[in-house]
């Protein structure tokens, strides 16, 4: 019973690359997402009742709200797929990859507040986890929301002269900033925290606004396909 959690994270995996794999081809689209919601059923399963290196079940704190939060996201999830007409098909599946990534961003945001002092003697890999889903899920929420823009017609295309290069500095400028922040907020220096968030949110504007509506269910998928790593 030690390792129900690690044998559940390890079927969830197995649920979205399998899922995924299959997504890619129409035949076996509808199976493949069956196969990745039962992953993320493992996953959640792990989570909620599960605690790593101990016997037994352990229900997580606040496992009624939880509870509650994924019947409304059911309901809702349910009612738009219902709905939607097939050839809204792909902004739809943007605006549900958007929120995949703000789920990401939020989920860094409170473990980053959940550490509090111990932010000064965090290691630096738990620290490079934390940062990483704060940077690409903001990057995929904002990227995800212009996609949904372009594909339901409500914002059109934008370039400037140099943007490539420019797309380039902002990435620069993310990972040294990251990287500042990880000496900064050890002394109670927020500032560069919230910058890397307001600089990942600009990236994802720069790197979406340019490609035509033609191409967005490919951007969806590259900026889908980190969120699924991380």
């Amino acid at each position: 019973m030690k390792h129900v959690q690690e044998v559940l994270f390890l079927l969830g995996s197995l649920g979205f690359v399998v899922g995924l794999k299959m997504m890619g081809k129409p035949d076996s689209a509808r199976k493949g997402n069956l196969v990745a919601a039962a992953g993320m059923l493992f996953a959640v399963l792990g989570i909620m009742f599960f605690k790593h290196g101990e016997e037994g079940i352990h229900v997580v704190n606040n496992v009624g709200l939880i509870a509650a939060a994924i019947g409304v996201g059911t309901l809702v999830g349910w009612l738009m797929a219902k709905r939607v007409q097939m050839t809204a098909m792909p902004e739809m599946v943007s605006l549900f990859n958007g929120m995949g990534g703000l789920c990401a961003a939020l989920i860094s945001l409170l473990e980053w507040k959940f550490k509090g002092d111990a932010i000064a003697t965090m290691p630096a890999g738990e620290y490079l986890a934390i940062i990483a889903g704060l940077i690409i899920g903001t990057v995929s929420f904002v990227g995800s929301i212009v996609a949904w823009g372009k594909l339901s017609g409500k914002l059109g295309d934008f370039r400037f002269p140099g943007q490539q290069f420019i797309n380039i500095i902002m990435l620069l400028a993310i990972a040294g900033t990251a990287w500042m922040n990880f000496s900064a907020a050890a002394n109670g220096n927020m500032l560069y925290f919230y910058l890397v968030i307001i600089l990942a949110a600009v990236y994802g504007l720069l790197f979406v606004f340019p490609i035509g509506g033609a191409d967005m269910p490919v951007v969806i998928s590259l900026l889908n396909s980190p969120i699924c790593l991380w």
